[in-house]
């Protein structure tokens, strides 16, 4: 696992401003996954009850994102491939457009994901080592 950190960090909510700007991605983008169009359509609102000069926490969907992809801790990158349909297709008729088109899959490495958990401070404390066994009755007949 990754060594664990040398001090505690110098801004607790980097690379938001403050807890606030923190809390409000994490409603927007977590909680109520608030489409982008209805962020952006927040954010004016928002800015229009702020004196001049002053901005809102995010200009519009795409700053709040950017700053969530910006969040230094777990720093795994995203990878990606591209997958397709490479069955059978229909003899008569027109294909499906899901079976001519490409789609791209995006992920990062489970493996560093996990080690950069074990190396999260925030789960001192919190992971039960302990082995267990979890028994299933087996359901004849569903």
């Amino acid at each position: 696992p990754p060594s664990p950190p040398t001090s505690a960090p110098s801004k607790m909510f980097t690379p938001f401003n403050n807890r606030a700007d923190f809390e409000l991605a994490n409603f927007l983008f977590k909680k109520t996954q608030m489409s982008g169009s209805s962020i952006d359509e927040l954010m004016e609102i928002w800015n229009t009850t702020l004196p001049h000069g002053s901005d809102p926490p995010f200009v519009n969907h795409d700053h709040l994102y950017s700053t969530i992809d910006s969040i230094p801790f777990g720093d795994v990158p995203w990878q990606a491939f591209s997958v397709s349909y490479t069955g059978p297709r229909p003899d008569t008729g027109s294909c499906p457009t899901w079976m001519e088109d490409e789609y791209k899959v995006w992920f990062r490495c489970p493996h560093q994901v996990f080690q950069n958990q074990l190396g999260n401070p925030d789960f001192v404390g919190e992971m039960d080592f302990t082995p267990k066994h979890c028994h299933a009755p087996k359901v004849f007949g569903t």
